[in-house]
């Protein structure tokens, strides 16, 4: 949910972020990036291109049946309220995977660790690492 207040902050924020990324293209950063793995320059960019128009496709995975609706009419998250819809979509949520944000990352880092084995301990261990902080610092709020 975007508030009108924030919505000013929100763009400098995305328009830095954008900013940023053509600098780093400038730089050659990601190119060189992904020399290192071993992809040619227009092999990053079909990978670049791939990973943005995919962004816009999910994967339905399953269906989570939905619990009975909430009680509550707001939720105070980190002192801003939201109100909660009353009118739902349907019985249950669906699960999916984002092709951009998940499929083509995957085979990226997949393609890294075939390629050089040594890497695949240090990468389980990274892994692991983040998902406990995440999982200590996850909490579910109700509604």
């Amino acid at each position: 949910m975007l508030f009108a207040p924030f919505l000013f902050i929100y763009v400098l924020i995305c328009v830095a972020l954008l900013v940023g990324l053509f600098i780093l293209i400038e730089l050659e950063v990601i190119s060189y990036a992904f020399l290192v793995l071993g992809l040619s320059p227009r092999a990053a960019v079909l990978v670049l291109f791939a990973s943005l128009i995919g962004s816009y496709i999910n994967i339905p995975l399953y269906t989570v049946p939905s619990d009975a609706i909430p009680t509550a009419t707001t939720v105070n998250n980190f002192g801003v309220l939201y109100q909660i819809p009353m009118q739902y979509a349907g019985s249950g949520t669906t699960v999916a995977i984002n092709v951009g944000g998940a499929l083509i990352p995957l085979l990226i880092c997949a393609y890294a660790l075939f390629r050089w084995p040594s890497a695949l301990l240090p990468s389980i261990l990274g892994t692991a690492i983040v998902a406990y902080v995440a999982h200590q610092f996850a909490y579910s709020v109700e509604g």
